[in-house]
């Protein structure tokens, strides 16, 4: 028995058009959320981190000033970032990096200050040495590529869609003969989501 036995053809026309605007629906509902992802991702905030335009203090014995790395973080989206939240250290390592270097950093306490980055700008983070080195150490630093002093860490960051970021990074800076430094990223720890 067939279940369109004694529909008229204009019933027929009539649920073959249903079926299709309900494709049509689907198909429209499906644009939607693919240009509401699209704009999402083209509108929001992107933050990078760079050694360009960063700077170097050297360590001082005297005031018990210990090396900082200076690197600048940019918002490349177009809307801001919210809740800018940095985590850094720097630290005296062998050079290159291990494949399985940890990169550990402190916990963020949650009274921790956070900011805003409009889009286009930018502002330095200080990544602080975790301790005062020793003469030979910075001798060791100072004279060739085996060490390197490295800055890492995480940002955490809102875009203004509400929606929760991170951007890892990671560079190295060591000494020219001619006692000028030269910053680089390192391998590993360059990411972002």
């Amino acid at each position: 028995m067939c279940v369109f036995s004694g529909w008229s053809v204009s019933d027929k026309i009539a649920l073959i058009i249903c079926i299709v605007a309900f494709l049509q629906f689907l198909a429209l509902v499906a644009t939607w959320l693919i240009m509401r992802d699209t704009r999402n991702r083209q509108l929001r905030a992107y933050l990078i981190v760079t050694a360009k335009g960063g700077g170097f203090v050297p360590q001082d014995n005297a005031r018990r000033y210990k090396f900082e790395f200076r690197v600048v973080l940019k918002n490349t989206g177009q809307t801001p970032a919210y809740e800018v939240v940095s985590n850094c250290i720097a630290r005296l390592e062998q050079f290159p990096l291990l494949d399985n270097y940890p990169f550990e950093l402190s916990p963020i306490h949650e009274a921790a200050s956070s900011g805003i980055l409009g889009a286009d700008e930018q502002y330095e983070l200080t990544a602080i040495a975790d301790r005062m080195y020793t003469d030979e150490e910075i001798v060791e630093f100072k004279s060739g590529p085996a060490k390197r002093l490295v800055a890492y860490g995480t940002i955490y960051y809102k875009d203004a869609f509400g929606v929760r970021h991170y951007t890892n990074f990671s560079h190295s800076m060591g000494w020219r003969v001619d006692g000028s430094v030269v910053g680089s990223n390192t391998k590993h720890h360059n990411d972002a989501d």
